[in-house]
């Protein structure tokens, strides 16, 4: 680089860039003893116990439908914020958490984005909505057991696309976007069309669900800001819901407490 002093910018003269193997240089002393306070508070953090669970748990059993998994943060949700409903999608895509000692670090495996906790007002139909709209987007319509349960990409000849990246197969939507919901009791039928899947029966708490009714629900600010929108389309700037509370921390660092 070299300064120009007619335009007052730097001007660039020749680059390169290669790839160094830090691993094979020692650390500065003075840069470790600096922080190494710091680093051994944050060792001791994340290994401190949380709980315990009787069972190995997967993010991968999340993408085809109820999971432990989402459980655990669909708990979290409704025990820090006292809604009626949750809404929750798994944020991994292959993640486990082993059974035993359930510790800070593995918080990062559960919940690795820094989304905050918000808790909003919907009626019983905005629900609906967004369950619907949920669901089409991730399964598949089933009409015979030949049918794919997942919803894939599809070329123009009806073929699954694959990823030039990964080299397998597109899903129509992200994972991240498969929002299911707790404290409620519903049933999901994929063989019927988008827009017809969703039957409610209760809340968890054995009271009537109605569509007519106003409900609280725990969901993340990427959800709320953003995919609740998404139900009216790109061009519609009617959102659905109010906004009645938001954490102070993110939900992960929630949830370690």
């Amino acid at each position: 680089m070299k300064y120009n002093d007619e335009t007052g910018s730097w001007d660039k003269i020749n680059s390169s860039g290669e790839i160094v193997e830090v691993k094979n240089y020692r650390p500065d002393d003075m840069f470790m003893n600096k922080y190494l306070l710091e680093l051994n508070r944050v060792e001791n953090y994340v290994v401190a116990p949380l709980g315990q669970i009787k069972k190995t748990v997967s993010s991968k059993e999340s993408i085809f439908g109820p999971s432990d998994f989402v459980d655990l943060i669909q708990i979290a949700q409704l025990e820090i914020t006292g809604a009626d409903i949750s809404f929750v999608s798994p944020l991994s895509f292959n993640v486990t958490i082993d059974s035993g000692w359930v510790r800070v670090r593995d918080m990062f495996n559960l919940y690795k984005y820094e989304n905050f906790l918000y808790t909003m007002e919907l009626t019983g139909q905005e629900i609906k909505d967004y369950l619907e709209y949920s669901f089409g987007n991730w399964f598949n319509q089933m009409e015979n057991n030949s049918d794919h349960v997942l919803k894939f990409k599809l070329d123009e000849d009806g073929s699954i696309q694959y990823s030039e990246r990964y080299s397998t197969p597109m899903l129509e939507e992200r994972f991240y976007n498969y929002s299911s919901a707790s404290g409620l009791d519903y049933t999901v039928d994929i063989s019927k069309p988008v827009g017809e899947r969703v039957t409610f029966f209760l809340l968890s708490d054995s009271t009537a669900f109605s569509l007519d009714s106003t409900y609280t629900v725990a969901i993340n600010s990427y959800r709320g800001n953003r995919r609740l929108n998404d139900l009216h389309g790109p061009d519609d700037d009617k959102g659905i819901g109010n906004l009645l509370t938001k954490s102070d921390q993110n939900i992960g660092h929630q949830q370690s407490f």
